[in-house]
């Protein structure tokens, strides 16, 4: 228990560390009295930055993939009825058991109804 809890203390040591690097190497201010000044940032600062900071979609689609996804594809159509017949087969397969359990249930509740009734009295 204690090698576990030293483990998370260095991890968190080690993630602090790293935020604290990529902090200093955010952009600063258009003031020229900045303390704080750019530096280079090694391989694991550059990959920090890269996951943290990910490139927005829309920035970066090209004209192409905006337009052109208007038209039905026969693969995608055969894809999704296919896809489609499977779901409703699994559904009634799904289906079928609960209802059958259902009218089971049923009929055992209502002659253990009249059972309970004969011996209360209600039923000769």
């Amino acid at each position: 228990m204690a090698r576990m809890m030293h483990i998370f203390k260095i991890t968190e040591m080690f993630i602090i560390f790293c935020i604290f690097q990529i902090s200093n190497t955010l952009p600063v201010g258009d003031t020229s009295m900045s303390i704080r000044q750019k530096r280079d940032v090694n391989i694991l600062q550059d990959k920090l930055i890269q996951t943290l900071n990910p490139k927005p979609i829309l920035d970066t689609i090209t004209e192409a993939e905006k337009c052109c996804n208007l038209q039905q594809h026969p693969i995608g159509k055969k894809l999704l009825s296919v896809f489609e017949q499977v779901t409703s087969v699994a559904a009634n397969a799904i289906q079928v058991p609960a209802q059958k359990v259902n009218a089971v249930s049923k009929s055992v509740t209502e002659y253990l109804n009249q059972i309970g009734a004969k011996l209360v009295g209600l039923q000769k």
